[in-house]
């Protein structure tokens, strides 16, 4: 089946889908734990009255097709649907898929302690002769004041005829992160015979050789070599830093790590000036979503100021990211800790330590973690950090498809940009530097007029497959 997809960002989430009226709306695929069904034969539903008598002069029928009912609201001027009570903070979006072929004026209504309308001709414009599927963020509801504790109604105003089916609230399956820390040396204090060799697992520049436990000296496993092609080394950028800040960008190693489970304090990395750094490369999978956390703390509560950088590249230089921070085109990831001031090292009973976390959808194959302290100068000001780790989260996972033959145009773009590919993009995912969805899309046409300027990532869905590009929003 030939399958032609519309999109208009905004805060709507809208796909057309190429089916007649003489077929049954397009099946659901949300998982039923994720969904609080009104009125769907693909889920257990809520509803309780597809009719109520509110005075509406709408002929409301349910037309059967291959056993799956639909509603049809002939000679439309409003129609109501009551459903259960029900509690739908958990869920982030209303579900709907109409079709008509002569509806001028459709407005979308939900009734949760008061009512406001989603006016879809207005915002999207009215699709005619074919199934339409839209989800409505609920946040365009609860920001104009509705109580989503105490959602129970919908009211559908418009003209012509409208058909209506799966009326549902849904939320994204929740992300669940692998058991695997792809981190190398997370902790710090994998060495012992030399534990200073741990600082070079975060190395910009590391040494050709390290001494093991046994206190052989031994190839190390992180620098480049043409053995080990997922090493690294930058010494363009050690130069710049060293030009820049300082000759000491290898972070230290330190004894004053965070405590374990046990009550034990372990060894941690520690920045006592401005030129140090702590960098690892990562190989992960392009379009795959990942969580980097790490315990931290500053000495100096105001001055330190430690970032992240979760980078897509080795940069050479740190120009772009001192320009655009979090913004910047090298950039999948950023944070900035500003809660982790604590001057004790703490003790068995006493964290001291802060963790932050960073969500991120890898744009390329390889990520560089990278942090820095830049208000470090002293003992007074130290950033100690322990406990790396770097997750990917499953549910987001899948197949890689050539980047090539998908590209955004315009790029950058300040209202409309547009997915050119041949292939049929089935959903549009755009994500901001930190992490977050700001929204899920289908189809290949999205308006960012609302986004703030800035670097997002958008993510292309197309079969079992995926891709990710860089959107500039002017």
């Amino acid at each position: 089946m030939i399958k032609r997809t519309t999109l208009l960002f905004l805060t709507l989430l809208c796909f057309t889908i190429g089916y007649s009226q003489d077929s049954a709306a397009p099946e659901p695929t949300r998982q039923a734990e994720d969904v609080i069904s009104v009125y769907s034969d693909s889920y257990t539903s809520i509803a309780t009255n597809t009719n109520p008598g509110w005075g509406q002069a709408t002929v409301m029928s349910e037309v059967d097709f291959d056993g799956n009912k639909i509603m049809k609201y002939a000679g439309l001027n409003y129609q109501g649907l009551e459903y259960t009570s029900s509690d739908v903070t958990a869920m982030e979006y209303v579900h709907l898929d109409y079709y008509t072929t002569d509806t001028t004026s459709f407005q979308f209504f939900l009734i949760a302690g008061g009512e406001n309308a989603y006016d879809v001709a207005a915002t999207d414009g009215i699709t005619n002769g074919e199934w339409v599927s839209l989800d409505i963020p609920l946040s365009f509801f609860s920001d104009a004041g509705r109580d989503l504790t105490a959602a129970i109604q919908f009211k559908t105003v418009g003209n012509g005829t409208l058909y209506l089916d799966n009326l549902y609230f849904w939320k994204e399956a929740d992300a669940v992160s692998s058991n695997e820390n792809l981190i190398q040396n997370p902790s710090a204090e994998y060495y012992t015979s030399n534990t200073a060799d741990n600082s070079d697992a975060f190395d910009m520049t590391p040494n050709s050789k390290i001494i093991d436990n046994s206190g052989a000296e031994i190839t190390s496993p992180y620098k480049y070599t043409s053995e080990n092609a997922n090493g690294w080394y930058n010494g363009d950028l050690e130069t710049y830093i060293a030009n820049t800040y300082g000759s000491n960008e290898q972070p230290g190693t330190t004894g004053d790590g965070a405590y374990d489970d046990s009550g034990t304090r372990t060894r941690g990395l520690k920045l006592a000036s401005a030129d140090r750094r702590i960098y690892q490369l990562v190989q992960v999978e392009q379009g795959a979503s990942y969580t980097f956390s790490i315990d931290t703390r500053s000495e100096a509560e105001t001055t330190t100021k430690p970032e992240i950088f979760i980078l897509n590249n080795q940069i050479t230089s740190e120009t772009s990211i001192d320009s655009d921070l979090g913004s910047s085109s090298d950039v999948d990831g950023y944070l900035e800790i500003t809660n982790d001031f604590n001057t004790s090292k703490g003790s068995a009973d006493n964290n001291t330590f802060t963790t932050s976390t960073v969500n991120f959808v890898a744009s390329t194959n390889e990520v560089v973690v990278y942090v820095r302290s830049l208000g470090s100068s002293d003992s007074s000001t130290e950033f100690f950090a322990d406990n790396l780790s770097l997750m990917k989260n499953v549910i987001l996972s899948t197949n890689n498809i050539d980047t090539n033959s998908f590209y955004l145009t315009p790029n950058p773009a300040t209202d409309l940009v547009t997915v050119v590919s041949d292939a049929t993009v089935d959903q549009t995912e755009i994500y901001d530097m930190t992490g977050n969805r700001v929204s899920s899309v289908g189809g290949n046409t999205v308006n960012v007029s609302s986004l703030a300027s800035g670097i997002y990532l958008v993510k292309i869905t197309s079969g079992s497959s995926v891709t990710v590009k860089k959107l500039v929003k002017q």
